[in-house]
């Protein structure tokens, strides 16, 4: 179980079901789909990846192993791209 960070360096909206990030230093636009959008809106409520990925078997109806596997493939891009931090 791992908690994260939005952060201070992104703006986010909600458009017709896509969340659109933009990296305020990059000026990089990042739209997700549904699922992105479920694990963005998780992770600024400061859910950990338990609850979000129970969310995703939930929402989706997927099997644990495909959710975390999912999960962490998005996380670790956020991660990548600057987006995200692991809380202390």
């Amino acid at each position: 179980m791992s908690c994260y960070n939005l952060s201070d360096e992104v703006t986010w909206r909600d458009v017709d079901e896509e969340m659109i990030v933009l990296h305020l230093p990059t000026g990089k636009y990042y739209t997700f789909n549904n699922t992105g959008h479920l694990v963005w809106q998780q992770l600024a409520e400061g859910k950990d990846t338990s609850e979000i990925t129970s969310q995703i078997m939930d929402k989706y109806e997927v099997d644990r192993e495909t959710a975390i596997r999912d999960l962490s493939a998005f996380i670790s891009g956020l991660k990548e791209h600057n987006l995200i931090s692991e809380k202390n």
